[in-house]
């Protein structure tokens, strides 16, 4: 079975080079343990009565995400300086898919 994000890997992908020719840069961002209160992630933790320190340390850094670094990458991929960056997904998740 492919991994959760290959349907949205494809669906990048195929959109990018749709539209690539008309200059227009198409990528995604999957994102996992960021520390936003309200989240899927944050509502399992929730749910197991987790705390985000004890929720840190699944991750290999040692830590969740902080809302800046998520920002900070979005902001990246819509700057000039990605202009050609193309049909990527760019995971943001500590490590979690690295392990």
């Amino acid at each position: 079975m492919p991994p959760p994000r290959a349907g949205v890997d494809g669906l990048t992908k195929t959109v990018a080079l749709e539209v690539a020719k008309d200059n227009i840069s198409v990528n995604a961002i999957c994102a996992c343990g960021i520390d936003a209160p309200g989240d899927v992630f944050h509502q399992w933790m929730e749910k197991e009565r987790i705390s985000p320190e004890q929720a840190g340390k699944l991750f290999p850094i040692g830590r969740m995400g902080k809302a800046e670094e998520l920002t900070e990458a979005v902001l990246f991929l819509c700057s000039e300086q990605a202009r050609f960056i193309v049909g990527h997904l760019l995971v943001i998740d500590g490590g979690w898919i690295a392990r």
